[in-house]
């Protein structure tokens, strides 16, 4: 039979060995909650960073698009004067020259065909002879020369149609003629003004000088 001493010291090391595998049960726990815990505020973190960073690359994307936006529209401003300059230049160019062609033997053949084409062009018939003078109604039908022009062509302009009104227009024509008939909203710009600007814009198209997308 075991003495009290014994039994004592038998309760101590039971107790100590209860103890021990409590202190290390709650040990395995806490270490296993606290890693727990850890993975928690790990994965957290992972996301809030990823969160951060998706919205960092958003607005850098957004501001990337917006100065490139801003950037081809400046460079579209600065094609479209650069363009303008250009065109500027060359109708001012060519419209000089025309001024000095109105001043040679030539420009009266050219005036004879303008007036013609721009009549046929208006709807009135192909010129016939009849005493000088042709046969097709002229009645509201204008047409328009330049006031250096209106004295030299308007009585030869009278003998293509009955009823065909002269009138001046505006210096800036150049050359040439325009022909309206009010009734029927017929428009004909046949002027070396108008010639001059559709010779530069062909220019712009051959040389590609456009505003592209």
């Amino acid at each position: 039979m075991q003495s009290i001493p014994e039994k004592l010291e038998l309760f101590d090391r039971l107790m100590l060995s209860d103890a021990t595998r409590a202190r290390n049960a709650i040990l395995d726990q806490l270490r296993s909650e606290s890693d727990a815990a850890f993975e928690r505020t790990k994965d957290e973190i992972e996301r809030e960073a990823s969160l951060a960073c998706q919205k960092d690359i958003r607005r850098i994307t957004a501001e990337k698009e917006s100065r490139l936006s801003k950037a081809n529209m400046n460079a579209k401003k600065m094609l479209i004067n650069a363009r303008s300059e250009i065109l500027d230049s060359i109708l001012g160019d060519l419209c000089q020259k025309l001024e000095s062609f109105t001043e040679t033997a030539q420009y009266r053949r050219f005036m004879e065909k303008n007036v013609g084409e721009a009549l046929a062009r208006a709807g009135l018939p192909e010129k016939g002879e009849a005493d000088g003078k042709i046969e097709a109604d002229g009645r509201g039908y204008y047409i328009i020369f330049t006031p250096r022009d209106y004295g030299e062509y308007s009585d030869e302009a009278l003998k293509y149609a009955r009823g065909l009104q002269v009138r001046t227009g505006g210096s800036d024509m150049i050359g040439g003629v325009i022909v309206e008939n009010l009734n029927s909203g017929v428009f004909i710009d046949n002027t070396l003004r108008t010639k001059a600007q559709l010779c530069a814009d062909e220019l712009f198209q051959i040389s590609r000088l456009t505003i592209g997308g």
